[in-house]
């Protein structure tokens, strides 16, 4: 499900200077909930008519952002912060090493203009994301060593996705993996492999708990891990319905989602999808 991080304020602002256009043209403007997307439609006539639509008539793709956090940190050892709430813009925060912390309404405009040039959503592959971010901001990749980015939208939608390139000497082969996955039901699965002890763990829990350990869990995480590609290049919903297809679970009953993958060559990818 494509997300575009867009902001309603400015269409707001922009509703108002078209209806005071024409004395002689009748204006009608149907206040949306928050989180709709607002189209405009004028003609040459003497009625012009601005309506709003709701959450059901949308194009998902205008959706406005709850919350906004996003770190990235330095191989210099220097760090960014951006903070934003939209329901409190006073307590929007900026932090960059070595410069003066930005903070209330100059970091919430600050931000809010960052995300009117980002799409992100579980459509679009990682690394086209982060890039997209970092041309945003200036920054050039190749100085970048940690990047940790949170969208929150009105619907409750969450994404998420941490990229570490602490990059050594080593294969591509994986030497950790976490798989945390919550469905509407209230069931739970969780998976946890550790290559260098070779330690593995499996539990699901639907009122009762099943436990997996030992070599016997070793083995079926294993096996899914060879029926997986976790990578920078690959969306979101891709590896999403990948995952779940390799362990049985139907992607419509699923509603938090949370992978982390640790390379032996040092990379770490993180990425988690909350439906609501």
């Amino acid at each position: 499900m494509k997300r575009t991080v867009g902001l309603m304020a400015a269409t707001s602002l922009f509703l108002v200077a078209c209806g005071t256009a024409n004395n002689t043209t009748s204006t009608e403007v149907n206040t949306a909930s928050s989180g709709d997307v607002v189209s405009n439609e004028s003609n040459n006539t003497t009625e012009n008519n601005t309506n709003t639509s709701n959450s059901s008539g949308n194009d998902a793709d205008t959706e406005a952002v709850d919350e906004f956090d996003l770190h990235i940190e330095f191989i210099d050892g220097s760090e960014w912060e951006f903070d934003y709430e939209s329901n409190d813009p006073t307590d929007s925060e900026i932090e960059r090493s070595g410069a003066e912390t930005v903070v209330g309404e100059d970091a919430t405009l600050e931000i809010e203009t960052l995300l009117t040039e980002l799409t992100i959503n579980t459509e679009r592959p990682l690394q086209e994301m982060k890039d997209e971010v970092l041309t945003t901001l200036g920054v050039n990749s190749e100085d970048v060593e940690g990047f940790d980015l949170e969208v929150k939208y009105m619907s409750g939608e969450e994404i998420v996705f941490d990229h570490e390139t602490m990059l050594q000497e080593g294969s591509r082969d994986i030497l950790e993996f976490t798989l945390d996955i919550e469905l509407f039901s209230g069931e739970e699965w969780d998976y946890d492999y550790d290559r260098t002890d070779m330690e593995a763990e499996i539990e699901r829990e639907n009122g009762d708990e099943s436990v997996t350990t030992g070599q016997e869990a070793i083995e079926e995480i294993e096996n899914l891990l060879g029926q997986i590609d976790i990578s920078m290049d690959r969306s979101i919903g891709e590896m999403k319905s990948e995952i779940l297809a390799a362990v049985g679970i139907d992607e419509g009953d699923v509603e938090d989602f949370d992978v982390d993958v640790e390379f032996e060559d040092g990379e770490e990818i993180k990425f988690k999808h909350d439906v609501q």
